[in-house]
């Protein structure tokens, strides 16, 4: 059994270690609900490329260019929801940018990194190939203010991806040129592909995430008649719905660390082990000095 005086002093360093627990607690910034996931580059051009994410809560959304502008989402400056889409512009082709991604409160720099895109190379408009399709919510209701990401799968290579924004104007029907995707890994020259490959659609929006997945020549992807076009069911998900894949995420690149990243809490996290093997040491002493 410890004495009374043995006791105290273990009381009084306890107390004591705590201070730096509750400090790291107060201090480690909680995921927020405004935070961008399933971050996509789609629709990449010469001249621009489309940003597009989600957050479990609605927020304002922006892409801010490093040295450049700040361009707002498709839908007006004020636009305040739980999906984002923003087209940036006006650019040179073959040229990389660099970008912060701006979701309510919370600016989505990687921890002290950039995101960044190339843009591709002009090219010569191709043959229009426009498919068409629509994405119902789970209560089979028209869905609005969705993101339509479309891809297409070969054995020897996959497309960067096209995407559409549905607002309630559309009924829930998208269309995308087909023929306007590049090759993921070669953005100077488009996917030349063939109507036996593969083509994925996903739809996500604040009720479920969906796919439909066909060979391109389906006769359903150039329906004139909504009733026989491709449907994207949506099914309810978590809170926080995620795409089943992301074909292509954007690669950050490394600058000066922030004040207060995760260098910051792991250094926190060994000074209060220390404090804390410390603590016990000098308890312990104590103790045995006592006896």
């Amino acid at each position: 059994m410890l004495d009374a005086y043995t006791a105290a002093v273990i009381r009084r360093w306890c107390a004591f270690l705590l201070i730096p627990i509750f400090t790291w607690i107060i201090l480690a910034p909680p995921a927020a609900a405004d935070d961008p996931t399933n971050l996509i580059v789609s629709n990449l051009r010469d001249t621009s490329f489309v940003i597009a994410w989600t957050t479990t809560a609605r927020a304002i959304g922006q892409v801010q260019l490093i040295g450049g502008a700040k361009y707002s989402d498709d839908r007006g400056a004020t636009f305040s929801g739980t999906t984002h889409y923003v087209t940036v512009g006006g650019l040179q082709p073959d040229t990389r940018y660099q970008f912060d991604v701006l979701s309510g409160n919370t600016t989505s720099a990687r921890n002290g990194s950039h995101y960044s895109v190339t843009t591709g190379a002009r090219l010569d408009p191709p043959i229009p190939d426009l498919i068409v399709g629509q994405v119902r919510n789970p209560d089979n209701s028209i869905a609005a203010d969705t993101i339509v990401l479309v891809t297409v799968q070969q054995p020897h290579g996959i497309a960067s991806p096209l995407s559409m924004l549905l607002t309630p104007r559309d009924n829930g029907i998208f269309h995308v040129n087909l023929s306007d995707a590049r090759a993921a890994t070669d953005p100077t020259r488009y996917l030349y592909y063939a109507q036996d490959d593969q083509v994925t659609i996903q739809a996500i929006n604040a009720f479920g995430v969906g796919m439909w997945v066909s060979k391109i020549s389906d006769s359903r992807l150039r329906a004139n008649d909504p009733a026989h076009m491709a449907i994207v069911q949506l099914r309810a998900s978590a809170p926080a719905p995620t795409l089943i894949a992301q074909p292509v995420t954007p690669t950050p690149v490394p600058e000066t660390a922030k004040p207060f990243d995760a260098w910051n809490v792991v250094l926190i996290g060994i000074a209060i082990a220390i404090l804390i093997a410390v603590g016990l040491v000098a308890a312990a002493a104590l103790f045995v000095w006592k006896r």
